[in-house]
């Protein structure tokens, strides 16, 4: 079985953090005409002919319609309810998407005669009721898309409202998203294939990301490279066996440890992995390894510990009996979000490619070498002196 190298959990190791603040702040968006240009962008473009809509707080037949075509995405939902707001002066409309997912959409600006509205700026934001990976999941999944979009359409075709829309975020909240949405997935995978429910904290430390990304590795892959710096056995008895081993043990170029039962601990719940497990270290070293074979070979009985390195910082693990996701274990309309999960990652590259040659711009061909090039340091650099 081939192994696979489990690198995208060094992008999450540090502390995953997804502030109140950020669950509650809307994401803004500027009115688009029919040419796709920017509206208001600067004091000399003239804004298209003003529109005005006559929005019922009656919301029984209304449908909030979103469409994403950068992502080939849509949805359509029921109004569940629709409010004026006398803090922004405007309306918010509010449609459930998903299982205790709710889109809430301002639609701001100034009332005309007659009682209609004109729409001058639209911000969304996402409500969930529980605190579970799955809300969590789809929550982050369409802040990001429209964050990430060129073009979102918003229609509520009762009150013959159609609008086109460029969302306003930088790249690191969206980045943030793809994090939260990269943990929530990866708990809802655990969650199918070990039964275990888990209510997400907003801020997620370090090593229960790493913790998660083993276990979910495990799951989906069984056979897998993963970080490993050292394990010890504590409490080796010197006795003429062991220094036997011991000897034998140094004498590899790799290190074997199991079948054994293997246990992560994940937001307090103590999950088995399988009780077959196989740790392969390779560029495996005994640490002290002089003092441990002098200590053993005394023959007394007294407790040595015993320490396994790895040079290269990595070990592979087969675990062959590792829980199991069920077959399609997952819903029709949640694996459309799942699938757009390239589509995520190809665009936000693409932003940060464009952020680069606009930085780069301008610069002649010198420059440009300058200032792309690595810059070579002394190997004392970081030495302190």
């Amino acid at each position: 079985m081939n192994a696979v190298v489990a690198s995208n959990y060094l992008q999450l190791s540090p502390a995953v953090v997804l502030p109140e603040t950020m669950r509650q702040s809307p994401l803004h968006a500027i009115l688009m005409d029919e040419r796709g240009d920017y509206v208001l962008t600067t004091p000399m473009m003239q804004p298209p002919p003003a529109k005005t809509y006559s929005i019922p707080l009656d919301n029984s037949r209304s449908v909030l319609e979103i469409s994403v075509t950068d992502f080939h995405f849509d949805f359509s939902s029921p109004v569940s309810n629709i409010t004026f707001a006398d803090t922004f002066n405007g309306y918010v409309v509010e449609a459930s998407v998903y299982e205790d997912v709710s889109v809430i959409v301002n639609l701001i600006g100034k009332s005309s005669e007659q009682d209609r509205f004109q729409v001058e700026e639209v911000s969304v934001r996402v409500k969930f009721q529980t605190e579970s990976a799955q809300p969590d999941f789809i929550a982050s999944t369409i802040l990001a898309i429209i964050s990430l979009a060129d073009n979102v359409r918003l229609r509520i075709p009762e009150v013959d409202l159609d609008l086109s829309l460029k969302f306003q975020s930088s790249l690191p909240e969206v980045s943030l998203l793809l994090q939260r949405r990269q943990l929530s997935y990866r708990f809802m995978v655990v969650e199918r294939a070990t039964g275990y429910i888990f209510k997400l904290p907003p801020e997620v430390s370090g090593t229960e990301v790493e913790n998660l990304a083993f276990i979910y590795y495990a799951i989906v892959e069984r056979s897998f490279v993963f970080p490993f710096t050292a394990m010890t056995y504590p409490s080796i008895p010197a006795t003429e066996n062991y220094l036997e081993q011991i000897t034998n043990l140094s004498r590899k170029s790799f290190i074997a440890v199991g079948p054994e039962p293997l246990h992560k601990t994940l937001l307090g719940k103590k999950i088995l992995l399988g009780n077959e497990s196989t740790r392969i270290i390779e560029n495996a070293v005994i640490e002290n390894f002089d003092q441990v074979q002098k200590e053993l070979a005394s023959g007394d009985g007294h407790s040595v510990d015993v320490t396994i390195r790895s040079l290269d910082g990595r070990a592979r693990y087969d675990l062959p009996t590792a829980p199991l996701l069920p077959h399609n274990p997952w819903s029709a309309q949640l694996q459309k979000f799942i699938n757009l999960e390239s589509d995520l990652d190809t665009r936000l590259a693409g932003r940060y490619h464009s952020l680069a040659a606009a930085t780069l711009a301008g610069l002649s061909g010198e420059e440009r070498v300058a200032v792309t090039t690595r810059p070579e340091l002394d190997v004392n650099v970081f030495l302190s002196k």
